[in-house]
């Protein structure tokens, strides 16, 4: 989780020549209780202390309200101004060893637990100090499809459907080429949740990316899903123009070789002869098929294997 920063300004004088510089430095609590501290000298202070506290949904922490005055009366109050009474649930107080501090617990966060959250004192209407609770939600895909088979020339989508909070931001990718968000586009049109893809070919086979990222002055995230679309298609002969003769010695061995691309893979069988007769694995014949291709072996012991 990215964590905002201060930036603390210093001004250093040499000689009657003014420079200003610039230090980048991050939170630290004690700084934090410093400040706290002398901001409400008078009233409350908060360990640890963040103006804005940044969580994520199912985090838990506590926060410890302490008063000056010893026999104050502190109370926690919701940002729906509801007084926390509760001493055991997912959100409750808890007293601490000392009489002017209280605890405030917070277990499992969820998104409404969001908002401004104080501790006031109850002799005191008008002190109290608080913080602004923030709930992030990390980047979930809701889909976990990997392989998305669709027909040639069908339309499709190809779905993203993310959750996150701050709502997360979508990007598409083909193939590790980025797919521009066009309005009214041909062939890819960005959709609230997926990629609608138009009338598909099989130049659209292929991994499909969806990037989902949040940016705040806070914090960030970014998740990735791939999706690999196949398009269904019949089978294409890869080398069409194959020869029809083939020579062998005998007792020598020859090979015919066929291969066609479709989706899904498609099944060779082999014939021979004019009454087509099929070929299966003997002494004579055997076959062998790895993905698109398949390979005919055949041993010409004699004249009648061509037959």
């Amino acid at each position: 989780m990215a964590r905002s920063t201060q930036d603390v300004g210093v001004h250093i004088t040499f000689h009657g020549c003014e420079q200003k510089g610039l230090v980048v430095s991050g939170n630290h609590h004690e700084n934090d209780a410093t400040a706290n501290d002398a901001d409400n000298a008078s009233g409350l202070t908060l360990l640890p202390y963040e103006p804005q506290m940044v969580r994520y949904i199912n985090d838990s922490f506590m926060v410890l309200c302490r008063s000056p005055t010893p026999d104050a009366k502190l109370h926690w109050k919701s940002p729906k101004g509801e007084t926390i009474k509760e001493h055991k649930g997912r959100i409750h107080i808890e007293a601490s060893s000392k009489t002017a501090e209280l605890k405030l617990v917070f277990m499992h966060l969820t998104l409404d637990d969001k908002g401004n959250w104080s501790c006031v004192d109850a002799e005191g209407a008008k002190t109290g100090n608080m913080f602004d609770l923030i709930v992030y939600q990390k980047i979930t895909f809701t889909e976990n499809t990997s392989v998305l088979t669709v027909k040639e020339g069908e339309n499709t989508t190809i779905w993203c459907e993310v959750t996150g909070e701050p709502q997360p931001n979508i990007t598409w990718y083909f193939n590790g080429e980025f797919i521009p968000n066009i309005e009214n586009a041909a062939k890819f049109r960005y959709l609230g949740d997926g990629l609608s893809v138009s009338a598909v070919t099989q130049n659209e086979t292929g991994e499909y990316t969806c990037r989902a990222y949040q940016v705040s002055s806070i914090a960030s995230d970014m998740q990735e899903r791939t999706i690999l679309m196949k398009i269904e298609h019949k089978p294409i002969w890869t080398h069409p123009e194959v020869p029809n003769d083939h020579y062998a010695y005998f007792s020598g061995t020859t090979q015919f070789v066929c291969e066609a691309q479709a989706e899904p893979a498609a099944n060779f069988t082999w014939y021979r002869g004019k009454n087509k007769s099929k070929i299966t694995n003997d002494k004579h014949y055997h076959i062998e098929h790895d993905n698109h291709i398949s390979i005919l072996h055949i041993n010409a012991s004699h004249e009648r294997v061509f037959d």
